[in-house]
């Protein structure tokens, strides 16, 4: 039984052979030091900017200094209880994507 959940989750589309990393995404925006006057360098204040600080600790224990956008292709990955009928595409910026149970659209 084991074999077979850790087989699913190596073709689900999560990318746990690679610690769940983006493979697509990228921010447009630079990170942001919290301590700093301002924040200049903002590109899209509707798009995600990660923060430079001193120590972050995510929910797994890593230590780094700037936390990257977790999850950012999350609509990649195959459910195992919900099905194709809550499938719903969404376009942005031209491209077509496949998203399960869709909220609509973000309050920007």
């Amino acid at each position: 039984m084991a074999e077979c959940v850790i087989a699913y989750g190596q073709r689900n589309g999560s990318n746990e052979r690679n610690n769940y990393a983006n493979r697509f995404y990228t921010t447009t925006n630079p990170s942001l030091n919290p301590t700093s006057v301002g924040n200049p360098g903002l590109r899209n204040l509707n798009r995600w900017q990660s923060l430079e600080l001193d120590t972050f600790i995510d929910q797994s224990s890593t230590q780094t200094d700037t936390p990257t956008f977790l999850v950012a292709e999350w609509n990649e990955v195959e459910p195992f209880a919900i099905t194709v009928t809550d499938i719903a595409q969404v376009a942005r910026h031209g491209t077509s994507f496949s998203t399960y149970l869709n909220p609509g659209t973000p309050a920007l």
